[in-house]
């Protein structure tokens, strides 16, 4: 497993239990344990001076109207912000190069990175902040990995605050290689589908991204206007959390709790029923409609979907499965098809529907042919 001690080689090991609590300062000299909890608070807070927003600008400040006073406090700000984050890339790198000197030095520094302090560190790179350097976010982001990996009680709290800011974080190139390093371990995945709806949290996140490209009128999705740089943005964002259910359901664990869970069943399904707005067959129902551009990037979003999900169609397919388990999500998905109007009613049918493609891909073909009474029950005749 990711967390056991022992690794899989030498080389790649995890911290010993007792290396990874307040017991590791005792690994330190008397005089270097002192030293470290006395100047790792200090450190620290100059990490919060350097990613404080707004600081450059006094408060109750009169407003200047002169073009040459504007123009040389605008260089002024500029040249400290410029000497406040050039410190910044220092003082992360050192701080770094301590987690990774030795044990005792790595959880005197997870100490000072509690939940609001972690979370004030990761809302400073939010869009709306201000600027930072490519440099300062990438000197941030090796520390945090170098915890994340190396801490299994920090990637735990880290992995918590990732996931209640996964909305904000996904905006921001510069950290969301963490989910990967989180998302991936089973203990980690699993305590976040329980504990905050992870979930449902993703699925939401891809939602609200999807919604740049709805009309106006009715809600639908078209990608008919992909003229921007920032639709291009949209688009590595929808990948991006695309990739982060893939990442979470690739875990037995997680597919199970799927399956318990009416609330991430249901974030599923309306996710792919919205994705049949997109397809051609909707529009071509009553009016043929010739195959265009904006229905490549509707198909490119359904394969995705549909690869990430695999996991989930395996775990319900596979021999020790039972219809007990199954039948609710089954259902969920029946009850889709049943109710998704102008698709699938006495004048207008199709079976290319993405939910049609999920429910395929979740069938326990084997299984419901040995319960004959089953498919009433998954797929209601009305």
């Amino acid at each position: 497993a990711s967390w056991n001690p022992a690794g899989f080689c030498p080389e790649h090991c995890g911290p010993p239990e007792h290396l990874d609590g307040p017991r590791a300062l005792e690994s330190l000299d008397p005089g270097l344990r002192s030293r470290t909890l006395e100047i790792m608070p200090v450190l620290i807070e100059q990490g919060d001076l350097v990613l404080a927003s707004g600081a450059d600008v006094p408060e109750g400040e009169e407003l200047m109207v002169d073009a040459e006073q504007v123009r040389l406090r605008a260089e002024e700000t500029a040249s400290r912000l410029l000497l406040r984050q050039q410190h910044g890339v220092e003082l992360f790198e050192a701080l770094k190069r301590l987690g990774e000197l030795a044990f005792g030095l790595r959880h005197g520094l997870c100490e000072q990175l509690q939940r609001d302090r972690l979370t004030a560190w990761l809302m400073a790179f939010q869009p709306g902040r201000q600027s930072f350097s490519k440099q300062l976010q990438e000197s941030l982001s090796a520390l945090l990995l170098l915890l994340v990996q190396l801490s299994p009680a920090f990637k735990l709290r880290f992995a918590r605050v990732y996931a209640e800011n996964y909305q904000n974080l996904i905006q921001d190139n510069s950290l969301t290689e963490l989910s990967v390093q989180i998302f991936t371990i089973p203990e980690v995945a699993l305590d976040l589908l329980t504990g905050m709806q992870l979930l449902e949290s993703l699925f939401a996140t891809l939602n609200w991204t999807l919604d740049r490209f709805a009309g106006k009128e009715d809600g639908s999705l078209a990608f008919g206007h992909l003229e921007s740089e920032r639709d291009d943005t949209y688009l590595t964002m929808i990948h991006r959390i695309s990739g982060d259910i893939g990442y979470v359901l690739r875990h037995p664990a997680a597919c199970a709790h799927v399956l318990r869970s009416d609330s991430a069943q249901t974030s599923i399904v309306q996710t792919f029923l919205r994705l049949h707005q997109l397809v051609v067959h909707k529009k071509a129902t009553e009016l043929h409609v010739l195959f265009e551009q904006p229905y490549r990037y509707a198909l490119d979003l359904e394969c995705l979907l549909l690869i990430c999900l695999k996991p989930l169609g395996d775990f319900c397919r596979r021999p020790e499965a039972t219809l007990e388990e199954l039948q609710p999500w089954l259902k969920k998905l029946g009850q889709a098809l049943a109710g998704a109007q102008g698709l699938n009613d006495q004048n207008t049918a199709s079976f290319h529907l993405p939910v049609h493609r999920l429910l395929a891909q979740c069938m326990n073909w084997e299984l419901l042919l040995r319960e004959e009474d089953a498919w009433s029950e998954v797929i209601p005749p009305e």
